[in-house]
């Protein structure tokens, strides 16, 4: 999973910061070198020559369904990626996933995707996971593009922020549903007031607020 690698990868990152203010030079070596082998393991399974990294590997496969769980290895403070990089993902997740209610589960490109939360449980239980959009993930999204794109991103965050506001004049009034229909009208669907959807939300609010 592309994700876990990626946090793997923040972790050991962490622990030699950590291990280098307590001057623990022989365990700051330690992680440091266990980051590099990381970092280079992550580049040559994950990394395609899309620009964009596969959701997840195993053996010989690689999902290469663009789905929004690379955002975390540009969101996280140290990413195993160079800016270039950290861009090329940005710029695909922009493109394919962002919508007016968060972030898409999958790319309208990806096989069988299912926009609208409707039909038996099962497919109702497939389209949470191949189309569905979540608030949620606004909160990584938002830091990352911030980390790319710096005070030029700005623009497009408040937009972004914007439009999740006007979302909360719907359903629960003046506030965020667990997740949502992809496609327009947006109807909510889960948990009304889900913590996780406001709470980084409103961390992402507070990122941008920073920038100003």
């Amino acid at each position: 999973l592309v994700e876990f690698n990626a946090l793997w990868y923040n972790a050991l990152k962490f622990a030699e910061e950590v291990a280098v203010a307590t001057n623990k030079e022989v365990l700051a070596t330690k992680y440091e070198e266990k980051a590099l082998k990381v970092q280079q393991s992550f580049i040559e399974t994950f990394l395609n020559d899309a620009g964009y990294l596969y959701d997840y590997v195993d053996g010989t496969y690689a999902d290469r369904n663009v789905r929004p769980n690379m955002i975390f290895a540009v969101s996280v403070d140290y990413s195993p990626l160079d800016r270039r990089q950290k861009k090329s993902v940005v710029d695909f997740v922009t493109k394919e996933l962002l919508t007016p209610v968060g972030m898409r589960s999958l790319s309208p490109k990806g096989y069988n995707y299912h926009p609208r939360y409707t039909g038996t449980g099962e497919e109702k239980e497939y389209a949470y996971f191949n189309g569905c959009a979540f608030p949620w993930l606004i909160g990584a999204y938002i830091e990352a593009y911030l980390k790319v794109f710096s005070m030029s991103g700005l623009s497009l965050a408040d937009r972004v922020m914007i439009e999740l506001e006007d979302q909360m004049q719907n359903d629960c009034i003046g506030t965020l549903s667990e997740f949502y229909d992809s496609s327009p009208p947006f109807y909510a669907h889960g948990g009304y007031s889900f913590a996780m959807s406001v709470s980084e939300t409103l961390r992402a609010k507070r990122l941008i607020k920073s920038f100003g």
